[in-house]
């Protein structure tokens, strides 16, 4: 007949991974892309035990919704029958847990009982087998312990075949100490003792010295040093058991654990077309703050915590970045606030956008004099390629892409834009300077955020992205007092500030429908579908004002083509 059932512990608050032990129990915490307590029943299933007995108390519910029961008016795991055992009142620990259930179990043969927060992938059957040996040979054996050489806590002392010590309690002689596993057999002789135990919460560890005591043949092992052995009680060792899974929130949590936050009132931001994650939450320590995890596959994203540390020097307001790791491709900052650019009321918003022109006023002067002094790594700045790459981007992906017009580039116009943009000094440019990335503190204060694209390039094109945002419509009149104070700060001619501006315009406008185009249609972000109609009214009027009748025509073209697709 053999062993046919087990009891895997689960009851644990799992301290050591708080707080996402506080949304999860931590066996049921995703561990190589499935629940932690589904690995350890699939390796048993494996192996030929067709009934578990999971003993629960700390979020016990969530046990219910991960094993609900069927027809039957029983739970199940894929050929195997659940039993949840719902401790009451407190945690009865490793040892009261077994004798909980000693009432529900077939006391004459053996039931093997497995921590649930150990992973552990070696073939079981090797140690069932040899622990229902030792039962039938041996009828005095109160448990078969799976241990391993080497390890952390290697407590578990042995002379033979036998155990003879644990946690050096008994001071005996040993042939090698060795580490548990956390996985064993437990026998009728042991269901005895605990039976008698007046406690009702009490470690394992305490009976089986009580066995060793009477009977030093009474704890037999077995040595498994084969396959991946790992306790997931800290946020380190469960980064590592995880290694090249796909990171969910709770993998995001352990990473900002290991990093010495201790996140609370957590929550996922939707950042549109980003392939980035972000996280806000709250640290007892720091306030609140922002979490950024990013994919290496954009150079840019590299380049944000130097570029923000540069700027935040420069007494450029910037969230301050408290942690970054190129290796983990992450970043801890301060939260910004919650209120962007394009969020603010009507009677704050004069105030706040002069107060973002001001700013990059600086950007584009003081604080790109002092980059040039000692530059560092940006992305390529604008130049042709650049240029030419936008206006492609929005002919395929907007017009051709979204409106299904095959039009001819307008090579004259588009080379004109690029002769006029390349022509003036480069600055510094935020290079995505629209309303989302511009932040409002309680206090009025603003942040930018996102700049991780910024490069040397025309000063024009980030003021021409805050100014035709179509996030963020400002009136004329507005945008036309916001351009005389950026031309004044700038000692530049209201006129000539006024044609760079519609050209730039034309340029970021058409580089914003272009990615409007790709995100819509090939990311299935339809949202993007909003912003289409302001971009090209405002591109047909700046291409009007700069000269560019096709540039125009084709914007027309699209709009009139708005809601029929």
């Amino acid at each position: 007949m053999g062993i046919d059932s087990a009891l895997i512990l689960c009851a644990g608050y799992g301290k050591r991974l708080k707080p996402i032990t506080d949304y999860s129990p931590k066996p049921l915490l995703n561990v190589r892309g499935k629940p932690m307590v589904c690995n350890i029943l699939d390796k048993l299933i494996g192996a030929g035990i067709k009934k578990f007995f999971i003993n629960t108390f700390h979020l016990a519910e969530k046990f219910d919704s991960q094993f609900p029961l069927s027809s039957d008016g029983k739970r199940h795991y894929k050929n195997a029958e659940i039993i949840l055992v719902r401790e009451r009142g407190e945690i009865l620990d490793t040892g009261g847990a077994l004798k909980n259930i000693l009432s529900l179990i077939d006391r004459s043969k053996p039931i093997l009982v497995h921590n649930g927060d150990i992973f552990f992938d070696a073939d079981p059957k090797p140690f069932i087998a040899q622990s229902y040996k030792n039962f039938k040979t041996y009828p005095s054996c109160s448990a078969t312990l799976c241990l391993r050489g080497g390890g952390n806590l290697s407590n578990v002392c042995v002379r033979g075949n036998n155990v003879v010590d644990m946690r050096f309690e008994l001071k005996k002689p040993f042939d090698a100490a060795m580490q548990f596993c956390g996985f064993y057999a437990a026998n009728p002789p042991l269901f005895n003792l605990l039976e008698k135990e007046p406690n009702k919460a009490f470690s394992i560890v305490e009976t089986l010295l009580e066995a060793i005591r009477k009977n030093e043949n009474q704890v037999f092992f077995f040595a498994e040093n084969s396959g991946i052995w790992t306790d997931i009680g800290s946020p380190p060792e469960y980064i590592k058991i995880n290694g090249g899974a796909a990171p969910d929130r709770n993998f995001r949590l352990a990473q900002l654990l290991s990093y010495g936050f201790f996140p609370e009132k957590t929550s996922e931001i939707d950042k549109g077309g980003s392939m980035r994650e972000f996280f806000k939450f709250e640290d007892p320590k720091y306030g609140k703050l922002v979490a950024c995890f990013y994919s290496p596959e954009k150079r840019e994203n590299l380049l944000y915590a130097p570029i923000a540390k540069f700027l935040k020097g420069s007494e450029f307001p910037v969230p301050e970045i408290l942690y970054d790791s190129k290796q983990d491709r992450s970043i801890v900052m301060r939260d910004a606030g919650e209120t962007s650019l394009c969020e603010i009321s009507e009677d704050k918003k004069e105030s706040a956008y002069e107060k973002v022109v001001a700013s990059i006023v600086r950007l584009h002067t003081q604080i790109t004099e002092k980059y040039n002094l000692s530059p560092f790594e940006l992305s390529p700045g604008f130049d042709d390629n650049l240029y030419i790459w936008e206006q492609k981007y929005f002919m395929e992906e907007c017009v051709k892409g979204r409106f299904g017009i095959n039009q001819p580039f307008p090579e004259g116009e588009f080379k004109h834009i690029r002769q006029t943009l390349t022509a003036k000094a480069p600055s510094l440019l935020h290079r995505d300077l629209q309303s989302q990335n511009i932040i409002l503190g309680q206090g009025g204060e603003i942040s930018f955020i996102d700049f991780q694209g910024m490069r040397l390039g025309n000063p024009y094109y980030d003021l021409a992205s805050l100014l035709f945002d179509p996030y963020a419509e400002i009136s004329a009149q507005m945008r036309g007092e916001l351009l005389k104070k950026y031309a004044f700060e700038k000692r530049e001619p209201l006129a000539e500030a006024e044609k760079s501006l519609n050209i730039a315009a034309v340029e970021r406008l058409m580089q914003a429908l272009g990615a409007y185009g790709f995100l819509s249609r090939k990311k299935g972000l339809a949202e993007y579908e909003n912003y289409f109609r302001p971009a090209l009214s405002s591109l047909i009027d700046c291409a009007l004002k700069c000269g560019f009748p096709q540039i125009s025509s084709i914007a027309s073209s699209c709009l009139k083509l708005l809601g029929k697709k």
